[in-house]
């Protein structure tokens, strides 16, 4: 019987009466501790807040700033962290340390999901270690790839938004902050992907346009409140509902409406002056955050970045570019790098320098076999680029050219010897020279402390003899002495000590020192006046790096240019030899110290079995291997810490074949054009030939009936320059594939003549203006540099890549803080000493004075606010409570101070607030002609 009555109370049904009281007192259990905590419309205003942060967070994933973890959560995090300490009552210093030590941990939990580490505690400390390299790289100059680094400082921003916006809504009540903070954040984010997600925008606006109706309605259940006024206690929610209801039919017109882009150029100009900064810090962020993948990406047809990272996968489109005409069929260099690390390449410093129409950009060559042509470019997008970078002689319009700092090493006289093995040879040996001569006269008495033997300071003048001696000696092929005498001037007794040091020639048959091409300036210490190091300078040639137009052309508009291109023949390269410049060797063989031991030996391999012995012959054995390998845009990319020329050459045969190539050989070297341009650069470098990376457009398409070159994105290119004693820099294509780079090939169009003609160079090297060109060049890039980066004709020029502040703006602005903030100051100060309701009617009557409703000499305080309450309604009760108060105060006296008392100052300030903003709408109203407020007649 027990079992079947059991089985019979299991049988699902309606839930009993026991059940649904339980349940209910459940609910309300729940309830009522949720409200003791916090009243039921804070908990609604939490609510939207979570919808606008879950639509900011959204905006963020869709716009694909990179590979991150989501940021949703950080958010959410922050927000509900803010609400919680809103309600505790912490005092400040408890709030920022509960602030920074939660958000400390949440960061550091979100940030490192990508670190290395089987825990959360392992990821830590491998995020640390990664956030040190990064801001290694940064000091230093170098290339970060690291991802990591860059999710803790989102995630870091994250939580600020998070818990900065809801601690303020919360502290003021007020939606405009959360509403515009958050906008901004979700407008700047959603600029880099213009036209796409747009819809988390129009959901974050109805969030927005419910938080303005509900905090206003909280506001006023508070006056009501304070008032003794009944009210719903369900009102908060339907003001919500009724928010929305109206919010919907807005987003939804609003996101079927078509989008427009104003085209002032007075607005787009002054928006780039406030943008500025953010411009200043693109370099720096395609240097530190080459292994982001931005949403918004580079503008289409842009010049290269000075820095070139190393990636993974890439998408290359058939959007045409740029319509080209020219003699002959060339890659366009768009822009030309120099210093090579595991992470990808770097432009050296370098100095921007604005050039007029048709003035000369570079030398005119001297080398053998260059021809001048001339090319006209027709962009088919908005664009500043020109080129080929390198090679640009002259432009038809006002254009910046980047041109090359002449080379600077700094030469310690005292300490450890490390960083002079790295010089150039010649400069090694006058450094090694100069010090074992001041070693010699002046030497370190050996019961001196260990602190003090490596500070072996000297007066100037004493090393300035022993360069002098150095020059004279190398001039004269004969050694030199230089002499020290040294005598203690407080002993009487002392004996006078000489020493002397011998120096001998630098320069040999296989090595000079060009004493000529070299500049040293010896560096002082700011107190005892003694010289602490060497910085010397060796001059070279311009060499140009980047070109852009001053101005930004539309598409469809044209501009030509004047270049040189080299028509050497196989043979004379192969004759060329090795001789090759000292400005050349200083940057051109230049490899770092991380590169991996396997790759030096490679290229010696190759070498080695190719039998080559000229460095021709060594650029086509590396040539021939490269161009042999598979041809990929689906590579992995090299892992963190990880040599990008290592991962190519010996870890990308482990790696599927491109989607597009059933033919591919799996075992073979896999990568794009980026990594064989740079592979041919590093294996020339390691064996000993001047070679350098070059990214930009390869020939593009030739189109017979216009009989120009179309260039599309597809056409983006990087490959290897090889330099030649006598013949300069030539272009090697090492990608293989049907693109080849052959010098000298003429354009179909070419059927004999020389439409295209620009002159022999001869003529050139002839020319004063062209002589002229070049000096100012010279003079202005020299003048640049000295200046600290600013170009020295005009003062509203930047003309260097250090960031230039837009002072002027900004200068404004803080004028109009600053005065605000004195005014402010002042009108604390003139209240000091008042009374809660003196206070208050004073505030009152200087509110109502500067919007032009002064107090009559006859009027009472109580009748003074009775106009006001006539002018704005919303201002009447409260301008009466302020009279009513003073009048008190006045006729009764000051009361004791107590918890009323503070109660009564606390009312009384919120009063005056609120009558000065009614008496600014009321201004407001009146000014556009919109008319009094419900309920009001309008006053005179």
């Amino acid at each position: 019987m027990s079992t079947t009555t059991d089985f019979l109370n299991n049988v699902p049904g309606p839930p009993s009466a026991e059940e649904r009281a339980y349940s209910a007192g459940l609910f309300e259990s729940i309830t009522d501790r949720l409200s003791q905590f916090a009243p039921a419309y804070d908990w609604v205003s939490l609510a939207i807040l979570i919808w606008m942060m879950t639509n900011v967070g959204w905006s963020v994933q869709l716009a694909g700033w990179g590979d991150l973890p989501s940021v949703i959560p950080t958010l959410l995090f922050g927000t509900f962290a803010a609400f919680v300490v809103s309600k505790l009552n912490f005092n400040w210093f408890l709030t920022i340390v509960y602030a920074i030590g939660l958000g400390f941990f949440v960061v550091l939990w979100q940030g490192t999901a990508q670190a290395s580490g089987g825990d959360p505690f392992a990821r830590s400390i491998d995020g640390f270690a990664r956030f040190s390299s990064w801001i290694t790289a940064a000091q230093s100059g170098g290339i970060s790839t690291d991802t990591v680094p860059f999710a803790l400082m989102f995630m870091t921003a994250s939580w600020i938004v998070g818990y900065g916006v809801t601690a303020l809504t919360f502290k003021f009540r007020t939606p405009w902050l959360p509403t515009v903070l958050l906008a901004l954040v979700i407008l700047t984010n959603l600029s880099y992907r213009h036209g796409e997600h747009e819809h988390t925008f129009f959901l974050f606006l109805v969030g927005g346009i419910a938080l303005f109706a509900h905090l206003t309605t909280v506001k006023r259940i508070e006056r009501w409140r304070n008032q003794g006024i009944e009210y719903s206690r369900h009102l908060a929610w339907s003001t919500v509902q009724e928010g929305l209801l109206f919010a919907l039919p807005i987003v939804l017109l609003s996101a079927l409406l078509p989008i427009w882009e104003p085209r002032s150029e007075q607005v787009h100009d002054t928006w780039d002056i406030f943008r500025a900064p953010f411009y200043a810090l693109q370099e720096p962020a395609n240097r530190l955050l080459a292994g982001v993948d931005g949403p918004g990406g580079s503008e289409l047809f842009g010049t290269p970045s000075q820095t070139m990272a190393f990636g993974g996968s890439i998408e290359l489109t058939d959007e045409p570019l740029m319509w080209i005409r020219s003699k002959y069929v060339l890659p366009y260099a768009g822009r030309v790098y120099q210093q090579y690390s595991s992470e990808g390449w770097l432009t050296d410093p370098n100095t921007r320098v604005e050039a007029s129409p048709r003035s000369a950009l570079t030398l005119a060559p001297t080398e053998l076999e260059r021809e001048r042509i001339s090319q006209v470019y027709v962009p088919l997008v908005d664009t500043s680029t020109v080129v080929p970078v390198g090679a640009v002689f002259s432009v038809d319009r006002e254009t910046t050219v980047q041109v090359l700092n002449p080379l600077e090493w700094r030469v310690p006289l005292t300490g450890s010897v490390s960083g002079i093995s790295e010089l150039p040879a010649d400069l090694r040996d006058l450094a090694f020279a100069v010090r074992f001569a001041l070693g010699d006269l002046v030497p370190i008495d050996s019961f001196q402390s260990t602190r003090l033997r490596n500070q072996n300071l000297v007066e100037p003048e004493l090393v300035e003899e022993v360069l002098t001696a150095l020059r004279a000696a190398d001039s004269t092929g004969e050694e030199q002495i230089v002499t020290r005498v040294e005598i203690d001037e407080n002993d009487p007794d002392a004996v006078e000590e000489k020493f002397e040091t011998i120096l001998l020639p630098l320069s040999s048959e296989s090595r000079q020192v060009e004493w000529d091409q070299i500049s040293i300036e010896i560096v002082t210490e700011s107190q005892g006046g003694l010289a602490t190091r060497l910085d010397i300078e060796r001059a070279s040639p311009i060499q140009q790096v980047g070109v852009r137009l001053s101005e930004e052309i539309s598409k469809d508009d044209t501009f030509s240019i004047q270049t040189f291109v080299s028509l050497a023949s196989d043979d004379q390269l192969n004759e060329a030899g090795s001789d090759y410049p000292t400005w050349i060797t200083d940057r051109y063989l230049q490899l770092p110290n991380s590169l991996p031991e396997q790759v030096g030996l490679l290229a010696s391999q190759i070498i080695r079995d190719a039998g080559a012995e000229t460095p021709f012959e060594k650029a086509e054995a590396i040539k021939a291997l490269l161009r042999q390998q598979e041809y990929s845009l689906e590579i992995q990319g090299p892992e963190f810490g990880v040599d990008g020329i290592f991962y190519f050459l010996f870890q990308t045969q482990s790696e599927p074949c491109s989607s597009v190539e059933p033919n591919c050989d799996s075992s073979k070297i896999k990568g794009y054009s980026q990594y064989f341009g740079s592979s041919g650069a590093v294996l020339l470098r390691s064996v000993g030939v001047p070679a350098r990376f070059v990214a930009g457009w390869g020939s593009g398409e030739y189109v017979p009936d216009a009989g120009l070159f179309l260039i599309r994105d597809e056409d983006r290119h990087g490959w290897t320059q090889v330099y030649f004693p006598e013949y300069g820099w030539i272009d090697y294509e090492m990608t293989p594939g049907d693109q080849t780079i052959d010098r000298g090939r003429l354009s179909p169009s070419i059927a004999g003549g020389d439409p295209f003609a620009a002159g022999g160079i001869g003529a050139a090297e002839d020319d004063p203006d062209f002589i002229q060109d070049i000096a100012d060049l010279e003079r202005l890039a020299r003048e640049s540099r000295e200046a600290g980066g600013q170009f020295p004709i005009s003062d509203d020029e930047v003309t260097s890549d250090q960031f230039v502040f837009p002072w002027r703006p900004f200068a404004w602005l803080g004028g109009v803080v600053g005065l605000a903030a004195v005014m402010m100051l002042i009108w604390r100060l003139s209240l000091r000493g008042m009374d809660a309701p003196t206070r208050a009617y004073a505030r009152m009557n200087r509110v109502a004075s500067v919007l032009g409703i002064k107090r009559r000499p006859n009027e009472t305080a109580l009748e003074f606010a009775e106009i006001l309450g006539e002018r704005a309604l919303a201002a009447s009760e409260h301008a009466n409570y302020i009279a009513l108060e003073y009048q008190r105060q006045i006729y009764a006296g000051a009361s004791e101070r107590g918890d009323e008392e503070d109660e009564r100052a606390k009312d009384l300030d919120r009063a005056w607030r609120r009558v000065a903003r009614a008496l600014i709408a009321y201004r407001i109203r009146q000014i556009g002609g919109i008319g009094p407020e419900l309920g009001e007649g309008r006053g005179t």
